[in-house]
């Protein structure tokens, strides 16, 4: 449980000291600054890999059982996807965009109760559960990605309109490649949303022997595959781009996340988060 804690903690550190950096690189378009916080991102994800994988190593199953857990997973997939995504596209706003969501997840998970590890349902600790959650968090953790993307292009292309494009904006990439980008990282989180439900409904006919249609957690999930899979409709069959289709991108992403923190907080669901 210490070594979970320090590496963590660490972790944390490192992501605000990213997120500083992001911060310096927007401000004086030094490279520098930009490396540097994509290299203390880097560091951070090894720290908060090994915190998941004591944990992992204490509990016996993957640690994605509880509240805490969650957000700490969570916070995890978000930080992994940023830092591959850089690897993929050169666009540091994406650190300054996206650094605060990690560190919103993260801190919040420091701040959550874990210390006594309280026996659980064996239903919960099972592969197939732990297929469910991480598929679920890794889609919403593209999902994420791809509205950081497609806010970026909408600044992009609204300054543009305003012939307002100025040194700091100009070094974003072409509309086009942040259109490409977006409906890659939408694609992403598709597929592993999708196989997220899949489980999950297999998981909820073992446990409940029925699906809770009602409930309002398996209600908003369905919801956001619904609005991503309309995306692709209209994106390919109807040809939409730019603005109004990065509309369904904010949508999905705002219910998606509701789905995670909106329903724990304001409503009752079978689910354990």
């Amino acid at each position: 449980m210490i070594q979970e804690n320090v590496f963590f903690s660490l972790a944390v550190a490192l992501y605000i000291l990213a997120a500083i950096q992001s911060l310096l690189y927007y401000k004086t378009l030094d490279s520098q600054h930009d490396w540097n916080s994509t290299q203390l991102l880097w560091s951070g994800i090894i720290l908060h890999f090994l915190a998941i994988f004591f944990r992992w190593k204490l509990t016996g199953y993957v640690p994605v059982t509880t509240f805490y857990e969650m957000l700490t997973v969570l916070a995890f997939c978000l930080a992994l996807v940023l830092g591959l995504a850089r690897f993929r596209i050169s666009l540091p706003i994406l650190n300054v965009l996206f650094m605060p969501l990690i560190l919103v997840f993260s801190i919040a998970a420091l701040v959550t109760p874990h210390k006594e590890l309280k026996p659980i349902s064996p239903d919960l600790t099972t592969p197939l559960m732990a297929i469910h959650v991480l598929a679920t968090l890794l889609g919403y953790s593209y999902f994420s990605l791809a509205s950081a993307i497609g806010g970026t292009y909408w600044i992009q292309e609204r300054k543009i309109k305003k012939h307002q494009v100025n040194f700091k904006n100009a070094t974003f990439p072409a509309l086009e490649i942040l259109d490409q980008r977006t409906t890659y990282y939408v694609g992403l989180g598709l597929i592993f949303w999708t196989i997220g439900l899949a489980f999950g409904v297999f998981q909820a006919f073992k446990i409940w022997k029925d699906l809770p249609i009602t409930d309002p957690k398996v209600v908003s999930a369905f919801l956001v595959w619904v609005i991503y899979a309309s995306f692709f409709v209209i994106r390919w069959g109807f040809k939409v781009r730019g603005i109004k289709i990065l509309v369904l991108v904010i949508t999905g992403y705002l219910v998606a996340l509701f789905t995670f923190l909106g329903v724990r907080l304001l409503m009752v669901s079978h689910h354990f988060f």
